[in-house]
């Protein structure tokens, strides 16, 4: 566009900067992926660890419910095997 003779020194060093230009903005590009990459895995991580852990809150959910039932129901039920 700009450099019409790539020849000349300005349209030489002009290119030159460009390129830098262009260069340091997809190294800080890819270091930005890359980052984001990590955090990703962690969030992953985190989502494991939070299923196993409602995993867990539901079965204990689950044996509070069956020893509260027991603890209402269980008498009355031994009372009716024994009488």
């Amino acid at each position: 566009r700009n450099f019409v003779d790539p020849t000349t020194t300005q349209n030489s060093s002009k290119l030159n900067s460009d390129l830098n230009d262009i260069h340091s903005i997809m190294k800080k590009n890819i270091e930005e992926v890359l980052n984001r990459g990590e955090k990703l895995e962690n969030v992953s991580a985190i989502s494991s660890k939070l299923v196993d852990q409602s995993k867990e809150f539901k079965w204990g959910a689950k044996k509070l419910s069956w020893q509260a039932m027991l603890n209402q129901y269980g008498p009355v039920a031994a009372a009716g095997v024994f009488v």
